[in-house]
């Protein structure tokens, strides 16, 4: 009876986590694929990406002029990501880029 109170106890502790921080690599663009620490491959249905992880537009201001202008920074194949688990790991929002110190 320890033993299954131990379990539910842990059970409990782990399912009320709110966020876990994991470490990811994109495997393919289109569809997006995205493998978590070699274990998991998610789908785009999973995955809540932020603008600053796609291409875009925005408007500046340059001498009182209005102008677009596009911002290339989708995800690429091979890029290293921190993903954090999110909703009981139903859903993982990709938080921030890796960048290895040597390649700068």
């Amino acid at each position: 009876m320890l033993e299954t109170i131990k379990i539910a106890a842990l059970d409990a502790v782990n399912t009320s986590k709110p966020i876990e921080i994991v470490l990811g690599e994109v495997l393919n663009i289109e569809p997006l694929k995205i493998n978590l620490e070699q274990k998991l491959t998610l789908s785009s249905a999973f995955l809540i990406v932020p603008r600053e992880f796609t291409d875009y537009k925005i408007k500046i201001l340059i001498d009182e002029e209005e102008k677009e202008i596009e911002i290339k920074n989708a995800l690429t194949a091979g890029e290293k990501l921190v993903p954090a688990k999110i909703q009981a790991g139903q859903k993982y929002l990709i938080l921030s880029r890796l960048v290895n110190v040597n390649d700068t």
